[in-house]
């Protein structure tokens, strides 16, 4: 009797870990292109009531500092190939953590720092294709 009320929930569990690891969300920096200035970011999410993976490429239109200050043109953006933006909400603490992707039709806005001094590079979507429906 022990063995089946064990077995049940841990049988379930492994089932469900692999399609929980495969419908991660959030953004990947892929490549980086020095000819074009364009960077390749897949993008990991529930879009149109399913879960999809779609790749983007973007260029910088400009950063803005945690003063305001901002810089304008392809190259003023920092990102790393291999980095990965999850969104990681914070609406209490100003001082928390904040880390928001935005985006915004043929913009791609991210958001890094607090509320209170926070970073901000913005990029123009170059294209944007569906890479698999269903994420795999």
């Amino acid at each position: 009797m022990y063995t089946r009320v064990i077995a049940g929930p841990i049988a379930l569990c492994l089932l469900t870990l692999p399609t929980r690891a495969a419908q991660r969300k959030g953004y990947r920096v892929t490549a980086y292109n020095g000819d074009t200035q364009e960077w390749t970011i897949i993008n990991y999410g529930t879009f149109d009531s399913g879960y999809q993976v779609k790749k983007l490429v973007v260029q910088c239109k400009w950063f803005e500092d945690t003063d305001g200050s901002q810089t304008y043109g392809p190259e003023a953006c920092g990102l790393r190939v291999g980095q990965f933006f999850r969104f990681k909400p914070n609406l209490l603490d100003p001082n928390a953590p904040l880390l928001n992707v935005d985006d915004l039709g043929d913009t791609l806005l991210i958001t890094e720092g607090t509320v209170n001094r926070n970073t901000k590079q913005v990029f123009r979507i170059v294209s944007e294709e569906l890479v698999s429906p269903t994420g795999r």
